[in-house]
């Protein structure tokens, strides 16, 4: 909880914003905090005293910025009695002072302008941007960024905190210190609810709050309108997971029938390692017990889980990823286990395991290792894989530089009497010397068997191809605006051919030419071209000719009228696979105008000159759309397309979107003008609100099917600082169909999400899934 306290002083520390950028969003703040009387006052004069030069009345606001300041980081005494000498400052007598983009008030001050160490003692006052503190004692060190807070209150905003904190933290701690990336409390209390007697509130006898990661409190007691709930001697948050259940979870799927899930924190020595435990109930599969471990050091961090469902389907995950830093380099391994999975393996146990290992040695000098290992075996077939792999990276000189790739693949599999074993070596060999006016590349890649080679046979050998590459800028400078840019290769090399399963040697170049047009006139024209010449040693050759052209013309700020045109034709012939090149000769067009500023309409279509040589229709499909938002809240949306080839309107999309403040409704629809019928419909509802309870729906209807394919619905009752959530996911159709439901309480301060709105498979609901 102090642990925020910390977190918001450390941010002040931190942030050292320079204090012209800060004094606008600091006034308001400042303006509130004098109106409500909770500045310290400068001391009353009697009325009837006689006054010499009357004290002015402290505004409590940063100076407005002065962008011509030399130093615009000099600490400003605004107000009180300043002594200094030398580096030494002293304020007294209701101190403010305004420095490094915060102020600091306080009944004394005293710092150090060379070491930039400031103490503020009684009713002292820090603001920032992201938070403020108050308390009875507060000792900063700009300089390197720590702090130390005696009794102390912090408003903690979510800028500051980092991750997806979404409300403020509030924080009151005996103690607390820090740097910006650790923040320690000792007796501490911390809540998100910003009344008075909050609802709930965290004590814990020592805190650690690292920004944007984690939050970790030891010996915790949970106090729920002022009685204890329970007490824990150990509770670790995740600030940067959506997906971490902090909180109990009750509900009910197909799969697993009802459930109840449970997850407790196992205190560990130090607050870089977090033991949890998952301790789980499904009526239909029995219980379920889990760990996840993770592991911070300066040299080593990592996480590792396992979690087995101990029912009649004997069920067990294990997942690690690990990382280790060395001087000479970086060690990763990375380990998926899954056995009789039923969400995703049933009947089946899969190993997937990687291990990779980065020798760093000079600037654009690296050497990797990897080593990749795969297993299934699923009822009666099995199969195993493994690879070896080195890459090596070398720049030899600021012009030179190579780059090497072995790889050994060996790989089994069998089912029933029938098996098979390959194993190969690939290797992948560049070479790249800067000519200056052109880049020269050698590259080699071979596959090579290793073993039994009936049937082997390559098709992406390259043995070798030298090759040399420029283009305009690098010939004629940048600094010229040539009137055609172009890019040009110029290769001679062995290739393997698939059709045939020999190698052909082939003379190639190519040369692309490209001339946008970046001007801001309302006309503008994109050309560009090919030509690609390939002589190959079979005595056959081919020479592509391509012309592409982009007519534009600008109607309005969101409106216009393009037309373009693409010609690719190949002449003569080519042995080679990856030389084979089809013809193209189409011209399409698009308009999108305004006829009014609510109305946007738009349509497109194309006319293909080789279906007209086939004496077929020419005509390409005609797309049309229509936007429609006659006020802010409404809109409508509606998009159309004509098959030419069968002359019927085969496909019809409508949207319809109503946000009349928080609630959103969104209604679509697709018809399918082919088969006649409404192929598919959607209802979303989301923010709809009666009192405290909000609620969202979705229904997804397959009109091929006549059924719903999707119904879901999230009811979440507003606790004001949490919230009660229940999801109901019904997903008739697909794998792992049915129904589930899910209650469970979270604390709007911290990340959460559900499975609202997603598939059987993780993936997003909507029109036409």
């Amino acid at each position: 909880m102090r642990r925020h306290t910390s977190i918001v002083i450390l941010v002040f520390v931190s942030a050292t914003a320079p204090a012209q950028n800060i004094g606008g969003a600091l006034q308001g703040v400042v303006k509130q905090l004098k109106d409500k009387e909770l500045l310290p006052k400068p001391p009353q004069i009697s009325p009837t005293q006689p006054q010499v030069n009357d004290p002015k009345i402290r505004a409590g606001e940063l100076p407005s910025p002065d962008r011509t300041v030399e130093n615009p980081n000099k600490l400003v005494v605004n107000h009180g009695d300043a002594d200094l000498k030398g580096p030494l400052i002293v304020v007294t007598n209701g101190a403010e002072i305004a420095y490094r983009g915060y102020e600091i008030f306080g009944d004394r001050i005293e710092g150090n302008s060379k070491t930039q160490i400031f103490k503020a003692i009684g009713h002292v006052m820090v603001l920032g941007l992201d938070a403020f503190v108050k308390g009875d004692e507060v000792t900063v060190n700009l300089r390197n960024g720590t702090f130390l807070a005696k009794d102390s209150f912090v408003e903690a905003r979510p800028s500051l905190l980092g991750g997806n904190i979404q409300r403020n933290l509030y924080v009151r701690g005996g103690q607390t210190y820090g740097t910006r990336n650790e923040i320690f409390g000792e007796a501490c209390d911390v809540t998100s609810c910003d009344l008075e007697h909050p609802h709930y509130h965290l004590q814990a006898a020592k805190a650690t709050i690292r920004p944007g990661r984690r939050a970790i409190f030891r010996k915790v007691s949970v106090v729920v309108l002022n009685k204890t709930i329970f007490k824990l001697p150990y509770l670790s948050i995740p600030l940067d997971e959506r997906t971490y259940r902090y909180m109990p979870e009750v509900g009910q799927t197909f799969d697993e029938g009802y459930y109840a899930k449970f997850k407790f924190g196992i205190p560990l020595k130090g607050d870089f390692n977090f033991l949890d435990s998952h301790v789980d109930y499904y009526t239909k599969k029995g219980a379920g017990l889990g760990l996840d471990y993770s592991y911070n050091a300066p040299n080593t961090r990592g996480i590792a889980t396992i979690y087995s469902v101990l029912g009649s389907d004997k069920t067990l995950n294990i997942t690690s990823r690990h990382r280790s830093d060395f001087r000479f380099g970086t060690l990763t391994v990375d380990t998926n286990y899954q056995q009789n999975n039923y969400l995703s393996t049933p009947d089946s146990a899969i190993l997937s395991s990687r291990i990779g290992f980065l020798i760093p040695q000079a600037r654009g000098v690296s050497t990797r290792l990897g080593v990749l290992y795969n297993s299934n075996n699923s009822g009666g077939y099995t199969s195993e894989s493994q690879t070896f792999t080195v890459n090596d990276l070398r720049r030899w000189t600021s012009d030179f530089k190579t780059t090497l790739d072995l790889g050994f693949a060996k790989s089994a599999s069998s089912s029933g009497s029938f098996s098979t074993e390959r194993s190969q070596l690939d290797v992948k060999f560049r070479a790249e010397q800067d000519l200056h006016r052109a880049t020269a590349q050698f590259d080699y890649q071979r596959s090579i068997p290793v073993g039994d080679t009936s049937g082997f046979f390559s098709g992406s050998d390259r043995t070798p191809v030298i090759s040399l590459l420029s283009d305009s800028r690098r010939l004629f400078g940048r600094g010229r605006n040539f009137p055609l840019p172009f890019n040009a290769e110029l290769s001679l090399g062995e290739f393997a051919n698939t059709l045939d399963k020999n190698r052909v040697t082939r003379a190639n170049f190519d040369f692309n030419v490209s001339r946008p047009d970046r001007s801001n006139k309302r006309l503008k024209l994109d050309v560009n071209g090919r030509f690609k010449q390939g002589i190959y040693s079979d005595d056959t050759a081919q020479y592509v000719l391509g012309l592409g052209m982009v007519a534009s013309y600008s109607l309005g700020y969101d409106t216009s009228f393009n037309i373009r045109y693409n010609n690719l034709r190949p002449y003569g012939f080519s042995p080679l696979s990856i030389d084979r090149i089809g013809k193209t000769n189409l011209l399409t067009a698009d308009l999108s105008t305004r006829p009014y500023r609510t109305l946007l309409v738009g349509a497109q279509t194309g006319y293909d000159m080789l279906q007209l040589e086939k004496k077929s229709t020419a005509w390409q499909t005609i797309g049309t759309r229509l936007e429609y938002m006659p006020t802010s809240y409404i809109s409508f949306r509606s998009v159309a397309t004509y098959d030419t080839f069968q002359g019927v309107w085969n496909n019809l999309r409508v949207d319809l979107a109503y946000r009349p403040g928080a609630t959103f409704v969104g209604v679509g629809a697709k018809y399918d003008g082919v088969r006649k019928v409404w192929s598919s419909a959607e209802a979303f509802v989301d923010g709809f609100k009666w009192g405290r309870l909000r609620t969202s729906a979705m229904l997804n209807y397959n009109g091929y099917l006549k059924r719903f394919e999707a119904r879901h619905f999230q009811f979440t009752y507003d606790l004001h600082c949490a919230e009660a959530v229940l999801t109901v996911i019904d997903n008739p159709i697909g794998f792992r169909s049915g129904t589930s439901i899910n209650f469970m309480l979270r604390l709007k301060a911290f990340p959460f999400n559900t499975a609202f709105g997603t598939g059987t498979s993780g993936q997003p609901v909507s029109l036409g899934n």
